[in-house]
């Protein structure tokens, strides 16, 4: 009966392990395909190419001479350095704070399917050279506590510098891309220039044309994928560290 039992153990602990590994060596493929959004150094655009695309949204609002001439005032080289430094400093806030909280609602997702499978792994070594039954369920979750705070206690130290420098370096993509760029000049020219029903119009205009308010406010997407990528990736380095302690552990035991 006892044999019966460790052979069904051993066999589901054989499978999680089995579909564990596909699932890792599938997330590791995804991982490995370069990033599209990744592109070659380029130069940030002009103020004046950005009033190419702005420029005619807002001669369809038909202004008036005056609103037309504080528009005209935010669109400077000169404004428009102060804009950019005004936005550097702002958006590189919010997509720090956005990626930081990002960070606890992934990891469960990151850290579960390879906790299950090295502890899965861990068990039932363990259990077989005791020559044991299979683990109560108070034991399980001692184990799984075990290796959550290993876990915990080996990450945090590399998750928030990582993030700091993932996005800063976003951030930096920001200030090269036209679209954002075209969306926050127009943000300023309509605090700076139109009505609230102006506005309005212009910001659906922008939207139209493919300069969503999400350019430039809010979660990064883009981020929040890298972000993810790198968990992924400390987690599994994490857990090679903890196969290699067991490892050296069970050297010591022998000697």
């Amino acid at each position: 009966m006892f044999k019966r039992s460790l052979a069904r153990v051993a066999l589901i602990g054989a499978l999680v392990g089995s579909l564990a590994g596909i699932a890792l060596a599938e997330e590791k493929a995804k991982a490995d395909k370069p990033d599209k959004t990744d592109k070659a150094e380029r130069k940030a655009p002009s103020v004046d190419e950005l009033k190419t695309v702005i420029q005619p949204m807002l001669e369809a609002l038909d202004l008036t001479a005056e609103q037309q001439g504080k528009a005209n005032g935010v669109m400077t080289a000169e404004a428009w350095e102060a804009t950019l430094k005004a936005f550097d400093k702002k958006r590189g806030r919010e997509v720090f704070r956005s990626a930081h909280k990002t960070v606890p609602e992934v990891m469960p997702t990151v850290m579960m399917p390879r906790m299950m499978a090295y502890n899965m792994q861990k068990t039932m070594k363990e259990r077989m050279a005791k020559k044991a039954g299979p683990p109560t369920p108070e034991e399980i979750a001692a184990i799984r506590t075990a290796t959550q705070k290993r876990m915990r206690a080996k990450l945090a130290p590399s998750i928030m510098g990582n993030v700091e420098e993932l996005a800063a370096q976003r951030v930096k993509e920001l200030l090269l891309d036209k679209k954002v760029l075209v969306r926050a000049l127009a943000e300023n020219v309509s605090a700076a220039a139109l009505t609230d029903e102006l506005a309005e119009k212009f910001g659906k205009a922008l939207t139209d044309a493919g300069y969503p308010a999400e350019l430039i406010h809010g979660a990064d997407p883009i981020l929040d994928k890298r972000v993810h990528k790198m968990l992924e990736a400390l987690a599994d380095e994490v857990i090679a560290e903890l196969k290699e302690a067991d490892r050296a552990g069970e050297k010591d035991a022998r000697e």
